[in-house]
């Protein structure tokens, strides 16, 4: 059993890289331009946006495979996912509470979005 007592930082500015992939993949999903319309007009910026894709799904990998490192030699404990799942379930009601009622903003069906 390999003892890890610190950090390595290039590993951990890998994981930090491997985050901003993953926001440029949100980004290039999420965003106003039509990736799923082809149209020779836009071969440029949709080729440039499959490759944010195919960079924020990397980034995906290289995340999960150093999470799995860190956490490979640590002893399973239920309470950890319990806890992650209530803390998640929490934290996500509260914020639709606050943004649906107290703030009263119409929030996005992206069924819709998706649709037009």
């Amino acid at each position: 059993m390999i003892k890890r007592s610190s950090r390595n930082s290039s590993i951990e500015l890998l994981r930090i890289l491997s985050m901003f992939a993953i926001v440029i993949h949100h980004y290039a999903y999420h965003s106003t331009f039509k990736w799923w319309v082809y149209n020779t007009q836009y071969l440029g910026a949709l080729k440039v946006n499959l490759f944010l894709h195919f960079f924020g799904k990397l980034g995906v990998d290289i995340f999960v495979i150093i999470g799995a490192y860190f956490l490979c030699e640590k002893k399973f404990n239920f309470r950890r996912p319990i806890n992650l799942m209530l803390v998640t379930i929490f934290y996500s009601f509260g914020i639709w509470i606050f943004l649906k009622f107290i703030l009263q903003t119409k929030l996005v069906d992206y069924r819709m979005k998706l649709a037009t």
